[in-house]
């Protein structure tokens, strides 16, 4: 390993940090936020489409709560996609804060 690498400094900012904030908490917290914006304009469409309904089912409404339905099964596939995407880099950023809170045990033995 390099002197830059050994350095303290360098591995508390950069090496964890940015990791955890770039490639682990940024795009989490971004991924889970837009689900949900998708999941809930979907869920208030649907409302408003049972809610403008006339009492009587026509092939048009028929079709609109398909595509709610629709709408909505796509919704969930997305949030399980961030959820194996967060089970997925879970171990990463569990090793990253291992390596953190170790730092001065790793860098005794440099």
């Amino acid at each position: 390993m390099s002197d830059l690498r050994n350095n303290p400094a360098y591995i508390k900012y950069y090496t964890f940090w940015t990791r955890v904030l770039l490639t682990g908490a940024l795009p989490i917290c971004t991924l889970i936020y837009l689900n949900i914006r998708i999941y809930r304009g979907i869920l208030q469409s649907r409302e408003r489409l049972v809610n403008r309904n006339p009492p009587r089912e026509t092939e048009l409404t028929h079709n609109r709560k398909a595509r709610v339905r629709y709408e909505l099964n796509l919704a969930l596939v997305l949030i399980l996609l961030v959820c194996i995407m967060v089970i997925c880099n879970l171990p990463r950023l569990l090793l990253n804060f291992l390596e953190y809170f170790q730092l001065d045990n790793i860098l005794r033995y440099v």
